[in-house]
Formats: structure tokens, C-alpha cells, sequence
């Protein structure tokens, strides 16, 4: 294959007036220019399009009745289609987050030593969905269970769809 096309540039070269091959290598350099600048374009403008996940998140606070922020309550997001697991712990300040998490439905369930436990059944997650929630925990042991179809203090951050 090497040998074919240095026989053909000799060709090319006998035949051609050397003006004329200062013409062809100039547009030669040229086009190879402008393809290796469209071709670094293309490749600064892929670094976004890999950034763009179909994934959503939940975070929010815990509290108690009197409004103060439980620390190291656990919190666990079920997805309903799956059953897929995943969870948090609340730091000192009783926020959580969950991020990252697939679209769908989930069931999302507070515990906490000396709480009851709160449960909050299909919250919807949708492509980019930011859904803050903040849970209050009503004393009593983790067997009692609160369960809610509303979520108060919940909110999706995401402008494009607000859903309360």
C-alpha cells in the first residue's frame, strides 16, 4: 500500500508543473487544517453531552414534633418497580440525600430510635427531579408507623415541573 502511493505522488509529481504542485500541497495544508480544527471542536463540545443523566434525587431534613433535627436517622428509598434499595443517613444538622437515583416511583421510609416510623409511598421521580422533603417524626417505637399520602413540606425543585 506504501509503495502504491509514493508511486503515484512520483507520477503525480512528473506530470504536474511544479507551480502547480505548490497550489495543491497549499489547499492539502489548508483542508487538513480545517479538518483537524472541526474535528477538536467536536471533541470539546462531548464532554457535556456525557455529563446528562436520566437520574433524579431526594434530600431533605428529619425533625422532630418540636422541630429539632434528629441526627442519625436513617432513611431509605424503595424503588416500587425494582425494589431496589437505597439509603441515608442524616448528619448533624438531620439532612439527608439521596442522589442519582433511577426514575420511577419510590417509597420512602424515616427511621429513628425513640420515633415512630414515617412512611411516604409513591413519590415520582422524574429526569432531573430535585424533591425536597422534610419529615417530622412523632414520638413513640420504630413499630408504630405513620403512614401519609401527602407529602407536607415537599417540594420538587426542578422548574419545569412543580409538583407539591
Amino acid at each position: 500500500m506504501l509503495n502504491m502511493c509514493a508511486v503515484l505522488c512520483a507520477k503525480n509529481a512528473a506530470i504536474l508543473p511544479s507551480a502547480k504542485r505548490g497550489i495543491m500541497l497549499g489547499r492539502i495544508v489548508k483542508h487538513a487544517c480545517i479538518a483537524i480544527l472541526l474535528f477538536g471542536a467536536l471533541i470539546l463540545c462531548m464532554p457535556p453531552a456525557f455529563g446528562q443523566m436520566n437520574t433524579a434525587e431526594i434530600a431533605g431534613q428529619v425533625k422532630d414534633p418540636s422541630g429539632a433535627s434528629i441526627a442519625g436517622a436513617a432513611v431509605l428509598a424503595t424503588q416500587s418497580a425494582t425494589q431496589q434499595k437505597y439509603n441515608a443517613v442524616t448528619n448533624e444538622a438531620g439532612l439527608f440525600l439521596l442522589p442519582q437515583l433511577p426514575l420511577g416511583e419510590y417509597t420512602v421510609t424515616v427511621t429513628a430510635p425513640g420515633f415512630k416510623q414515617a412512611v411516604q409511598e409513591k413519590v415520582a421521580l422524574h429526569v432531573g427531579d430535585h424533591v425536597r422533603r422534610i419529615s417530622s417524626l412523632s414520638l413513640g417505637n420504630n413499630l408504630n408507623r405513620s403512614l401519609s399520602k401527602e407529602l407536607p413540606g415537599c417540594y420538587n425543585s426542578n422548574p419545569r415541573k412543580s409538583r407539591t
